[in-house]
């Protein structure tokens, strides 16, 4: 069945503007550039230093092209945004490693063990505060995964159990006014079957649902879990899957926040396997314990 709004409902959940989202990419690409510039990782600077400036760059492009009157502005934004989302992700990897540096030199422990475990560390208390704060990090999430259950891909029993269970998470839905709120940008999408209890839907639906799991774990995490395993041996287990959380937690800032929508980050799960790839090449540069098994 198509959906009544043509919207995607995980940009009707944020209701953004044209001007303020790039004024948001502007403020976050400032905030960014001057942390890698001021804190440059040890070992090749000049990577943190082209990623500030060429995402400065990008961000200053983005906001001409919007107050140019004769720019092809729909152009211009299309064709940057996977710059912008390379860029960011990159930059927030040089944070990492600058810091995981400097825990290093205290505590003798090996830098890649660092960037994972503080890494996933630091972005899970990050996404704890931003939900407590600004109560909308499990709404999208929620929204995400319920506009691909009304799109009818694949995978449709996961993206249920996911959607509902991100519902159950997110703090707006234990409050009356963000309740409503849920509610209302929700009130034009396609009806989805709701579990008062997915714990339940989950073993009903356990073998399907797993192999579905392993599938999608495959196409995101296989290419840089692997590499980076190869690269850092057992810390590249977790290396790799910091990478990814990384990647996801810019992304959402740029859906949320920024001018891109929805449909525009939509890309096969081996486009972003190639891009997180890069992202490990990226660490294997800047990290010093790379140990290539050949």
């Amino acid at each position: 069945m198509p959906r009544k709004d043509p919207t995607p409902l995980a940009d009707r959940f944020f209701e953004k503007q044209t001007e303020s989202s790039v004024d948001f990419e502007i403020v976050f690409a400032a905030f960014l550039s001057t942390l890698v510039l001021t804190y440059p990782a040890p070992r090749y600077p000049i990577i943190g230093e082209i990623t500030a400036f060429g995402l400065l760059l990008v961000t200053l492009v983005r906001r001409i092209a919007l107050a140019s009157p004769f720019a092809p502005t729909s152009y211009i934004l299309k064709k940057t945004r996977p710059v912008i989302e390379v860029a960011s992700t990159s930059a927030v990897i040089c944070l990492i490693v600058a810091g995981s540096w400097s825990i290093e030199s205290l505590l003798g422990i090996p830098v890649s063990w660092i960037f994972s475990l503080s890494s996933l560390v630091g972005l899970a208390a990050l996404l704890i505060i931003q939900e407590l704060v600004f109560q909308d990090y499990a709404a999208w999430w929620h929204a995400k995964f319920k506009q691909r259950f009304e799109d009818m891909e694949s995978f449709q029993a996961l993206w249920l159990i996911m959607s509902v269970m991100f519902l159950k998470l997110s703090v707006a839905e234990s409050n009356k006014s963000g309740r409503e709120q849920l509610r209302e940008r929700a009130a034009e999408s396609q009806s989805m079957p709701s579990p008062d209890d997915p714990f339940k839907f989950l073993h009903r639906e356990a073998g399907k649902l797993t192999v579905q799991f392993l599938i999608i774990v495959l196409i995101f995490f296989a290419v840089p879990v692997g590499v980076s395993y190869f690269a850092f041996g057992v810390a590249g287990f977790f290396l790799g899957i910091s990478v990814v959380l990384v990647h996801d937690h810019s992304c959402f800032l740029y859906l949320a926040y920024g001018n891109p929508s929805y449909e525009e980050f939509r890309k096969t799960g081996w486009t972003i396997g190639i891009w997180m790839l890069l992202y490990v090449i990226e660490l294997m540069v800047l990290l010093p314990e790379v140990q290539f098994p050949f």
